[in-house]
């Protein structure tokens, strides 16, 4: 039988409470993230997935979303990027749109 420490259960109801907080979880288990983007490397160029194409592997199942925070941060993040792309540029959206498609494209 396993027993615990005095400390033991003093630490794990802290530890409780903020697991239960947390509204944005992965679907990796106990895998890294650098574990699961060196298994997703292009094997022939040795090219790892780019950090957007690391968050879906990490935070979708089956092609959707595991939660709806996931989605939203994805979303906010490529909405921001694409800001930033147009106020650097200067261009239009779909300029904009393609650069940022060829920057996060994998080129596999």
């Amino acid at each position: 039988m396993l027993r615990l420490t005095e400390e033991e259960p003093r630490m794990s109801e802290p530890n409780r409470t903020n697991k239960a907080k947390q509204e944005i979880n992965h679907i990796c288990g106990r895998k890294s993230f650098q574990a699961v983007s060196f298994e997703q490397r292009n094997t022939s160029t040795g090219k790892e997935p780019n950090l957007q194409k690391l968050w879906e592997l990490t935070h979708m199942k089956n092609g959707h979303w595991i939660n709806d925070a996931s989605a939203e941060l994805n979303n906010g993040v490529s909405a921001a990027f694409l800001n930033i792309i147009s106020n650097l540029s200067g261009s239009d959206e779909a300029s904009c749109s393609r650069l940022m498609d060829d920057i996060t494209d994998e080129h596999e």
